[in-house]
């Protein structure tokens, strides 16, 4: 435990330049770039599963439950909208 905190301590007090380098170093070079093709099979799946789940639902729901799913999207896009106030949370960083 003991080893741990002058771990933390060291950490704490690099300098900027450390932590520059260790970003550079650990994630953008030297990094390994994987190219891949997307599964088209895969991709009919998901459709398939996806389009099956909205059926499901909108079957579940009827259509007074749909108008409800939409009425609280209305409010909850309406609420979305305010402006939050920033200013001291701003200034604080």
């Amino acid at each position: 435990m003991n080893n741990l905190l002058k771990i933390i301590n060291k950490l704490h007090n690099e300098e900027k330049e450390f932590w520059i380098n260790l970003i550079k170093n650990t994630f953008t070079t030297n990094c390994v770039c994987l190219l891949i093709r997307p599964s088209g099979l895969k991709l009919d799946n998901k459709k398939h599963s996806y389009e099956k789940m909205v059926e499901d639902r909108k079957s579940r729901l009827g259509r007074s439950g749909l108008e409800e799913k939409a009425r609280l999207y209305r409010i909850a896009d309406e609420e979305n909208k305010v402006w939050i106030k920033t200013k001291g949370v701003i200034s604080e960083y």
